[in-house]
């Protein structure tokens, strides 16, 4: 299912969502505060390749929304179906690396 509409409250309704990175952009920057959170997300993104790979992304928060300067992307990655490896690998980087991943 692709990004459904806002609600009336400025939200998405209750649900995952499965689309893609360019159906993302296309419906969340359309400001500048928004064009920027999300060409920084593009550096986490790119942050990301080397690292064991997440099988799903999902982004929340105020950028989901309708909020014209919303603070941030909250981005959480699940780690559910990877292997022991991967998973204390990603361990190791939040508890190391939180305060860049963060920025």
């Amino acid at each position: 299912m692709s990004i459904p509409p806002l609600l009336p409250c400025g939200l998405l309704p209750h649900g995952v969502f499965d689309c893609t990175l360019d159906e993302v952009a296309a419906n969340y920057t359309w400001s500048p505060r928004r064009t920027e959170l999300w060409e920084r997300f593009g550096q986490f993104l790119a942050w990301l390749k080397p690292q064991p790979a997440a099988p799903h992304l999902y982004l929340d928060g105020g950028f989901t929304g309708d909020k014209q300067h919303p603070k941030d992307i909250d981005v959480v990655l699940d780690l559910t179906t990877t292997d022991d490896g991967a998973f204390r690998h990603w361990l190791v980087v939040f508890a190391t690396q939180r305060p860049l991943i963060a920025e």
